[in-house]
């Protein structure tokens, strides 16, 4: 996740009152130690404030570790009803329709989530290296493109992101630019990682940009 795509997901958060968000249900959670040490502005740009306001969040992933709270993958029927039934009103997707081979029927499982008056937040990159996890199908949407995907739900809000660039972030980290070049000319063990640390040097002068929107299904009248 971008900086700059954590502060677009906090600015949503603060402009709806508790009553409004019901409980966030985050999918694709990841650990907690993803969310606090190796990327510690998502906790403390969306997660942690939530906390102080006593808003409930629940961290789904299909893995089990520490920070996750339900192990679940929604394309099982079995988890998507169990998510179902903790009747959230703001589901939170961030980061993972571009690791699935099929965007579609993991958008449309999603949607179903989403009951009336409640809202979808979704976060994919626009313009970024080649990252697996473990796949990375290259999928970079434009807002247009990705709301389609959720057909079913009404956009309401909808932003490309900016983030650096890896000049700035070698000049922000020096000690980045011999792990980068290390990654780079020495193969690592998975294909796909070697790939992504070369593709990352085409972003030195291109800023990473991310696609965030926010969809919302009609209450019923």
């Amino acid at each position: 996740m971008l900086v700059s795509e954590a502060k677009w997901l906090s600015a949503y958060f603060a402009q709806r009152d508790n009553d409004a968000l019901g409980t966030v249900l985050n999918i694709g959670s990841s650990t907690a130690d993803v969310r606090t040490r190796i990327q510690p502005f998502v906790d403390e740009q969306i997660f942690r404030p939530l906390a102080r306001r006593g808003v409930p969040v629940v961290h789904t992933d299909i893995k089990a570790a520490a920070g996750v709270d339900i192990v679940a993958d929604i394309m099982n029927d079995d988890d998507l009803e169990r998510l179902r039934r903790l009747k959230a009103k703001t589901i939170l997707c961030s980061n993972m329709l571009e690791h699935v081979p099929s965007p579609l029927p993991m958008a449309e499982r999603l949607a179903t989530l989403v009951p009336p008056g409640g809202v979808l937040l979704v976060t994919v990159p626009n313009s970024y290296p080649y990252h697996p996890d473990p796949i990375d199908t290259l999928l970079r949407p434009d807002i247009e493109q990705l709301s389609s995907l959720f057909r079913q739900l009404k956009l309401l809000d909808g932003r490309i992101v900016e983030g650096p660039t890896v000049a700035q972030e070698l000049v922000n980290d020096p000690l980045l630019l011999p792990r980068r070049v290390v990654r780079t000319i020495i193969p690592f063990p998975k294909f796909g990682f070697w790939l992504s640390a070369l593709d990352r040097w085409r972003w030195l002068f291109r800023h990473y940009k991310a696609t965030c929107i926010a969809l919302w299904r009609p209450a019923i009248s």
